[in-house]
């Protein structure tokens, strides 16, 4: 509930769509506003999901576009403002959502979040995966990983190149190298590595996927994505929430 204008970022895909759905419910007769993001480049780009999902709900929707042009210009006001460096390309079009509601709203839902809570990210299920990897042979292991590497790169979002070039890379390393592999965040360095080991010191060692999700939230998740709506809201007088963050 708020006290003020209520607007929702949203992307088509579960976690968005869902608070779009309840904030409906929890309301009814509210015209919800709702912001979804057209990517120029079609392969991120996925404002139609957000369409559907806001044309059946029948919020009043807002579709911001990122191209070259809006993208230049909040890198050079989101770089020029931010307090420390943030690796995540994401604050850019996140700015460009809040710079547009704030024209209607103070206040906006987000979804980040879900994925660590419901292990929507892609590379999750890798634990269970490696266990098969390890069975096939060496020497086919490194032919496929010889053949992935020089398969040519692609410019969408979360590939089927991408997700096997890293999962290759990455297969055979102990379970958080791995995963940080997988996740693409940071360099994987030894007292990195170690210091992150640390936060699951108590957290049982044979459950391996809950071990991964837990592990996300409590460093991806409040160290990047948590900061990056932080930061591009408040840079843009917005307020965000993030529900599905203080769920666990």
């Amino acid at each position: 509930m708020s006290d003020v204008p209520l607007g929702i970022f949203t992307s088509g895909g579960l976690d968005s769509s869902l608070l779009v759905a309840a904030a409906a419910r929890g309301i009814p007769g509210e015209r919800i506003h709702t912001y979804a993001v057209r990517f120029t480049e079609s392969g991120y780009d996925e404002s139609a999901y957000a369409e559907a999902v806001t044309h059946a709900i029948a919020s009043v929707h807002h579709v911001v576009t990122a191209d070259d042009e809006s993208l230049g210009r909040a890198l050079d006001l989101v770089s020029r403002s931010l307090a420390e460096p943030l690796g995540d390309p994401a604050v850019l079009p996140t700015f460009l959502l809040a710079e547009a509601a704030r024209e209607d709203v103070k206040v906006v839902l987000s979804g980040e979040g879900a994925d660590e809570l419901f292990g929507g990210l892609s590379h999750l299920p890798g634990p269970q995966v490696c266990g098969a990897l390890a069975a096939v042979p060496a020497s086919l292991r490194r032919a496929a990983r010889w053949a992935v590497d020089r398969w040519p790169s692609t410019t969408g979002k979360m590939t089927l190149e991408y997700m096997l070039k890293q999962f290759l890379a990455a297969g055979e390393q102990p379970w958080l190298e791995r995963h940080l592999t997988w996740l693409g965040a940071m360099a994987i360095e030894d007292g990195v590595v170690a210091e992150l080991a640390g936060t699951l010191d108590r957290f049982p060692h044979e459950d391996s996927l809950n071990r991964v999700m837990w592990f996300d939230f409590l460093t991806y998740l409040p160290d990047d994505l948590l900061v990056k709506v932080d930061r591009a809201t408040m840079l843009a007088s917005v307020e965000a929430r993030a529900p599905f963050s203080i769920a666990r």
